[in-house]
C-alpha cells in the first residue's frame, strides 16, 4: 500500500509532501521550513492512504527550537 505523507500548518500552507510505500518498518526524511510562530500557527502530519477511503491518520507535532 503506498501512502501520502503531507505536512502542513494551521492556516492550510504546505509544508512537505512525500510518497511512500511502508512494508513493515519505514524510515523518511523531509526537510521543511517551519512557520516563525509555531504556538499559533501549530504544524500537523496527515498520513493519507493512496487506495483506501477513510485510513487517513493525523497528528499534531510539537518541535523544540533551540
Amino acid at each position: 500500500m503506498t501512502w501520502w505523507i503531507v505536512v502542513g500548518d494551521s492556516k492550510n500552507n504546505l509544508l512537505g509532501l512525500r510518497k511512500a510505500s511502508i512494508k513493515k518498518k519505514v524510515n523518511i526524511r523531509m526537510q521543511i521550513d517551519l512557520p516563525e510562530n509555531l504556538e499559533e500557527n501549530p504544524v500537523f502530519v496527515y498520513l493519507m492512504a493512496d487506495s483506501y477511503v477513510g485510513l487517513d491518520q493525523y497528528a499534531k507535532v510539537k518541535f523544540k527550537i533551540k
